[in-house]
């Protein structure tokens, strides 16, 4: 039998994680809830999020202005 109360994780990549894979991890965290892990990272962060992407998830009324640019490399994965 499966067990049903493990939590789920899923991580989009993109290159620089500012746009989107922060996107595509803020519509799933919106559809999910609680009931999903989701980290957004990139191979090559960029310094600040897009602000183009910010304002295409406001308009389909998701708030992503907190997320920042991460990291995927090994060294850093404890914060993605």
């Amino acid at each position: 039998m499966t067990d049903t109360t493990t939590k789920r994780s899923v991580l989009f990549v993109g290159v620089h994680n500012a746009g989107r894979s922060q996107m595509a991890a803020g519509c799933l965290r919106d559809i999910a809830g609680d009931r999903v892990e989701v980290r957004s990272a990139g191979s090559m962060p960029a310094e600040r999020s897009n602000p183009t992407a910010d304002e295409a998830m406001g308009v389909l009324g998701i708030d992503s202005t907190a997320e920042q640019p991460k990291s995927a490399d090994n060294r850093s994965r404890a914060g993605v």
